[in-house]
């Protein structure tokens, strides 16, 4: 069995809103609006979190060859 994500281990509740909506046009508003503070009082994700839900956010505009509204990134993605 494969180890569970930050995401998993820490918010199980965001996890199983990440699979309901992952391959939909509403998992873009989802992921941003958990990434983007618009209300001004969160206290921000845990950096492993936020770098999984990142990279989450940036696999699914890619393999869905959606033209996305932003490209996060924490760190410079490696090349393979």
């Amino acid at each position: 069995m494969a180890d569970e994500s930050s995401i998993e281990k820490i918010f199980p509740r965001i996890a199983k809103q990440v699979v309901t909506h992952w391959g939909t046009p509403e998992f873009e508003k989802f992921a941003s609006d958990l990434i983007i503070d618009d209300r001004g009082n969160r206290h921000g994700l845990p950096r492993e979190v936020l770098s999984d839900l990142l990279f989450l956010y940036n696999l699914h505009s890619e393999r869905l060859n959606i033209q996305s509204t932003f490209t996060f990134s924490l760190f410079p993605r490696p090349k393979y």
